[in-house]
């Protein structure tokens, strides 16, 4: 009877085994790449506190190969307004100069004797200063040789607004006259007027400008032509067989590594670049390219350096801001540097001059400027440092882990 039982059992047994290998093979085998989670599944870029580099451990980090792209962001049309070119010509004020000292400039600047004639006929010099009042004849003849020396010369003074901060536009960057939306006459002044400022392309003639083209809509055409601010537009390229682990590690400072691979690999396996607005933190994704809108907040460097992984705190100038680098922020050295870091400008009374978030060694993402006028956008660091020659210190900061914070 035990024997007859016995097999029984084994008989049962060899009925059953098929059925527990088929199991063991459906929840061991591993998954194909098609069961993996769907994009607008993947955690987010904030689904995770940023976290400081020294904690993301010492494996090798890249960011990968990326392709630049020189774009331009326009202003939005409502932004323009007629009233703009509401602006007489000003004078030329040279605190601490003489009369003996502007003969020099202008022989530098090499102004014929006629039009240095036109611009010095109203000429007045005390102990403090000389005051210039240019006319439109001499200004209409000026060369362009002469305004990239006069011009500058200005704008080391507060007193020349105009001069100091002139439009400007890299050499390297498609000229405000190949601008489909300029009026022909607007066309013509501004390859007239303009001149080389270092590595810019600047243009300072505004009231001469206006004075020159009599419609407003045609005014409005080439103010917005000159308003429109550079950005570089990032993408990162991978290619099959390159190691995505040091690329995923170096891009999710802020996000799941797991979702940033999961990106990657798609982007292999589709031959396709990925766009860095992808990768950023989708606070600064949501403001990449774009104006804040007018009647509101403008925010500046300092609020939006902070800020690049979310929150809405209020803006503190620069006080605040050098106050929070001392109490939340350690400074690292350049090569240390990575995603998201702090690059700061000081100027030489030891005061933040400007502030953006390092992406990488040659690329930092920013907002230039406490104006509804600035976008925010991505620059290469030797472009911002050339748009802040007053604060030639540069240095990198770095977020505290959370228990260091006093």
């Amino acid at each position: 009877m035990a024997t007859s039982q016995g097999a029984s059992r084994l008989a049962r047994a060899a009925t059953l085994w098929p059925l527990f290998v088929g199991l063991l093979v459906i929840f061991l085998w591993p998954r194909e790449r098609d069961d993996a989670p769907d994009e607008d599944t993947l955690p987010t870029p904030d689904a995770e506190a940023p976290r400081p580099a020294a904690a993301r451990g010492s494996l090798p980090r890249t960011p990968g190969t990326l392709e630049a792209r020189d774009v331009l962001l326009s202003l939005p049309a409502a932004e323009v307004l007629a009233t703009d070119c509401n602006l007489a010509q000003p004078p030329w004020i040279l605190p601490g100069y003489t009369a003996s000292r502007v003969e020099e400039l202008l022989t530098a600047a090499r102004v014929p004797p006629r039009v240095r004639g036109l611009l010095q006929a109203g000429q007045r010099c005390d102990a403090r200063r000389c005051v210039l009042t240019p006319t439109t004849a001499a200004l209409r003849e000026l060369t362009a040789e002469s305004r990239a020396v006069l011009y500058p010369a200005l704008g080391e003074f507060a007193d020349n607004p105009l001069y100091m901060y002139p439009f400007e536009r890299r050499a390297e960057v498609e000229p405000w006259t190949a601008a489909a939306t300029l009026p022909p006459a607007g066309r013509a002044l501004l390859a007239r007027y303009s001149y080389r400022h270092g590595p810019f392309v600047a243009f300072a003639d505004r009231p001469l400008l206006c004075d020159a083209i009599p419609r407003d809509d045609e005014r409005q055409a080439v103010l917005r032509v000159l308003r429109a601010r550079e950005s570089v537009e990032l993408t990162l390229r991978v290619r099959p067989g390159e190691d995505l682990a040091p690329i995923a590690r170096y891009w999710a400072s802020g996000s799941s590594e797991r979702a940033v691979r999961i990106r990657l690999e798609r982007a292999v396996a589709e031959g396709r670049p990925i766009p860095l607005r992808e990768l950023l933190p989708s606070a600064s994704a949501s403001r990449l390219g774009t104006y804040a809108p007018p009647g509101g907040r403008a925010y500046d460097c300092f609020w939006t350096a902070l800020h690049f992984y979310g929150g809405d705190d209020p803006m503190n100038g620069v006080a605040g801001f050098a106050e929070t680098l001392r109490t939340r922020y350690t400074r690292v050295t350049a090569a240390e540097a990575t995603f998201g870091d702090l690059v700061v400008l000081f100027g030489p009374d030891g005061l933040p001059a400007h502030a953006a978030n390092f992406l990488t060694e040659r690329y930092a993402y920013t907002k230039n400027g406490a104006s509804h006028l600035r976008p925010w956008g991505i620059l290469r660091i030797d472009d911002l440092r050339a748009e802040y020659p007053m604060a030639p210190e540069l240095q990198y900061w770095r977020r505290r882990p959370t228990a260091d914070v006093p």
